[in-house]
């Protein structure tokens, strides 16, 4: 499974090398795994949730696909997505869909809400990438807030380095089953895009999820 499109050079930095090495250490010393919780946001377009048509090989005609009727090619919705294996939660990946423009109020939000329903808990290492809107803005103090009120430690992942994220597993678990499940049946554009991504977060399982934390290195 492809994670992410090939990485720049400067992913190799000695800088980038040393965050790395001191993540996986910092890893190795957690005894329990299941104590190690991700977050992510992602943007998605509708559109892309519909297979490619292919050409006709007889007549070299493209028939045009209309489940993409309607769609604006260019809208992006926006989704943040949090995912633990732990056993006392009502869902294993916990996330919502937002018409909106993804930001550090709207990520607070989130995880305030993650905490609200014991989502978070105290003693979890709360693990997000170097995005701005994680700790910067009205976010610029989220990390001492987390850890002095709640005892939950957030750290980031090292830079470029998405194939330690479980959160990109069920990104991309997501986004196919969407395609595979309009391939087989005909579902039209609109307004239930949000419950149709919803319900495929849902329906991930805690077997999913651990599949995807092993996928990435992580004992569970």
């Amino acid at each position: 499974m492809r994670l992410t499109s090939l990485f720049p050079p400067k992913k190799y930095t000695d800088r980038n090398i040393q965050l790395l090495s001191d993540y996986i250490d910092f890893i190795l010393q957690v005894d329990d795994h299941t104590k190690i919780i991700f977050a992510d946001e992602k943007p998605m377009r509708e559109a892309d949730s519909f297979g490619r048509v292919r050409r006709d090989v007889m007549s070299g005609e493209v028939p045009p696909n209309v489940s993409r009727e309607g769609i604006d090619a260019k809208y992006r919705y926006n989704i943040f997505a949090a995912v633990t294996t732990k056993q006392n939660v009502e869902r294993n990946v916990e996330a919502v869909v937002l018409d909106l423009i993804g930001d550090s109020t709207l990520f607070q939000i989130f995880v305030l809400y993650l905490i609200e329903i014991r989502f978070l808990e105290y003693g979890d290492i709360f693990v997000v990438d170097n995005c701005s809107i994680h700790t910067q803005g009205e976010n610029q103090f989220l990390v001492e807030a987390l850890w002095y009120q709640h005892g939950v430690l957030m750290m980031p992942l090292p830079p470029y380095t998405p194939e330690l994220n479980p959160t990109e597993l069920v990104f991309n678990t997501m986004a196919a089953r969407i395609k595979a499940n309009r391939s087989r049946s005909i579902i039209e554009p609109g307004d239930a895009f949000t419950e149709i991504v919803q319900s495929e977060f849902n329906a991930m399982s805690r077997k999913d999820v651990k599949k995807f934390y092993r996928h990435c290195g992580y004992n569970v």
